[in-house]
């Protein structure tokens, strides 16, 4: 899970891809190597779990891919896995992505909206600061650290409003009051 829903659903997605690349493959080489040696079998798994390992960092997306027949290769050196060792891994994945999305709707707090408010007071008191000071200066340069300061706000504003796009139920109200914040902060600075 993720912090928000469009964060989790990406993910989720990368998953889901990655775990039914990964099993078609794992069962493909399981069918074309009927019986394979234990040392080919350990070596080929060796090889999936370390390529998986270092893409987990790199995409999450390809993670699955390798880890995936990894972890159907290692339970075969034990005893020989099926199709239907694939089919059952895929199916957990897709329950387990299900159960975070739900979780994610439901249960997780949504705080991109908490954090709003608080950008926006952020963004107020920084234009009423900065038309403060252009009074007092009487159309002298503006310092380097307000303006630095404001555009983070308005930056933070931005990434707000882009994580609210992106839950199940966008407050509409709420957006719209965004982008209100965002034309009367373009009209001060203009």
């Amino acid at each position: 899970m993720r912090p928000t829903w469009g964060q989790t659903t990406s993910r989720m997605a990368k998953r889901v891809i990655g775990i039914i690349l990964g099993t078609s493959f794992a069962t493909a080489l399981l069918i074309l190597a009927l019986s394979p040696s234990v040392p080919v079998l350990a070596a080929v798994t060796v090889a999936f779990a370390g390529i998986a390992r270092i893409l987990r960092g790199y995409n999450y997306g390809l993670w699955p891919v390798f880890a995936s027949p990894a972890m159907l290769l290692l339970f075969s050196l034990d005893t020989q896995s099926t199709w239907i060792d694939a089919l059952e891994r895929t199916s957990n994945n897709i329950v387990g992505a299900a159960l975070a999305a739900l979780a994610t709707l439901f249960l997780w707090p949504h705080h991109g909206q908490t954090l709003v408010p608080g950008r926006l007071e952020d963004l107020l008191m920084t234009q009423a600061r900065y038309l403060d000071r252009v009074a007092s200066l009487a159309g002298g340069p503006l310092p380097a650290e307000r303006t630095r300061t404001r555009d983070a706000v308005e930056q933070h504003l931005a990434t707000s409003k882009t994580r609210l796009a992106t839950q199940p139920r966008p407050p509409r109200q709420l957006m719209a009051g965004l982008d209100a914040v965002r034309d009367a902060s373009a009209r001060l600075r203009a």
